[in-house]
């Protein structure tokens, strides 16, 4: 009796494994912010609630100099080292200019908090663990680009000078999408290797959308607020006047 032997099946050429892994992830997120009518749907924000948009953004930018900074002394490659420097570099900026912005609303970080999820998502996730090719790829796929996804519908209706500071904050996606590929393509390259990295990145994935549903939940709380006022508002009106 002959038994056929099964051969293991070979792992994905390196950059199609990370190409495969972004077109994953940008089609389910296209999926889910199209089923959507939150701040990352289609419904443009009111300004208290860009406000809270842009401290996330803000505070967010401001995690991921952290957690970039950490990786630094752990890896040792000189080309993955300069890449890394230069992302910190560009969040850092990004920060900054957020900070400045708010200034000119009239607002800061002052007294504002994040939500468990967000801490989850960048301050604790990302910066964990100690491989490489995971952690960089998983951030660069499922981090900054999932926090900083502009709302629909909201760029048209913003001021000239809110305008040209989002368009400021939109990453360097050929630095990112560079250093994704070389790290894949000297680390990804074994099956096992493939599969590890492909488990992170879904786990990134993961706190990313629970990030966005807290981001809502914030969201929603503050349009029921300014309702609510609006409805004391118009009641003090319908009921008279002081005189």
């Amino acid at each position: 009796m002959i038994t056929a032997t099964l051969r293991p099946r070979p792992a994905k050429d390196p950059t199609v494994f990370y190409d495969d892994l972004a077109m994953t992830l940008t089609a389910r997120r296209d999926a889910l912010i199209g089923s959507s009518n939150t701040v990352n749907g289609r419904q443009p924000l009111a300004w208290e609630e860009l406000v809270e948009w842009l401290r996330f953004q803000c505070w967010y930018r401001r995690q991921e100099t952290d957690i970039i900074d950490s990786w630094l002394d752990h890896v040792p490659q000189p080309d993955i080292l300069t890449a890394l420097r230069r992302q910190l570099a560009e969040a850092g900026r990004h920060y900054r200019r957020l900070l400045a912005h708010l200034d000119t609303l009239g607002t800061s970080m002052a007294d504002w908090s994040p939500e468990p999820e967000w801490v989850n998502w960048a301050s604790e996730f990302h910066a964990s663990g100690s491989d490489t090719l995971e952690r960089i790829i998983a951030h660069n796929l499922a981090g900054a680009p999932g926090a900083i996804e502009v709302p629909g519908g909201l760029m048209s209706t913003l001021s000239e000078d809110t305008h040209a500071v989002l368009e400021q904050l939109r990453p360097d996606s050929g630095l990112h999408a560079t250093l994704g590929r070389m790290v894949a393509n000297r680390y990804a390259t074994t099956l096992d290797a493939q599969a590890q990295t492909h488990a992170r990145v879904m786990r990134a994935f993961e706190r990313e959308q629970k990030g966005r549903l807290a981001l809502d939940r914030r969201i929603r709380a503050i349009r029921q607020q300014s309702a609510a006022n609006d409805a004391i508002d118009d009641g003090l009106a319908a009921g008279g006047h002081v005189s």
